[in-house]
């Protein structure tokens, strides 16, 4: 075997293919969670209760955010996506579905 014949090689970095996170979290539901906890601490005119308030929302929200992307980076799309598409891929037979007949033969039978 020559030079010719070998594979060629190609290196990807890591940079290029690692999800984007921002705090350990999927950046879109982050920037949501940031906002929302900053319209409730703006909304309180300074008021201790509301900063306290959007303050464990935030923490609460980041850990639960946190543990969200530790499992799959890309968890947040997939669900977006499973909303948005629901209608389309329906988990329920419809009425012009027609009758599905589901033959099981146990395998102690002999059948």
């Amino acid at each position: 075997m020559g030079i010719q014949d070998e594979l060629p090689f190609t290196t990807i970095h890591r940079s290029l293919v690692r999800p984007l996170l921002v705090m350990e979290c999927e950046r879109e539901p982050m920037m949501y969670v940031a906002l929302i906890s900053l319209l409730i601490f703006v909304s309180g005119q300074l008021r201790l209760w509301y900063i306290v308030s959007s303050l464990v929302f935030f923490l609460v929200s980041l850990a639960f955010l946190r543990a969200i992307a530790k499992a799959d980076p890309f968890m947040y799309r997939v669900f977006v996506r499973h909303i948005r598409l629901k209608r389309y891929y329906p988990a329920i037979p419809q009425i012009w579905s027609g009758e599905k007949k589901i033959i099981y033969i146990a395998p102690w039978s002999g059948q």
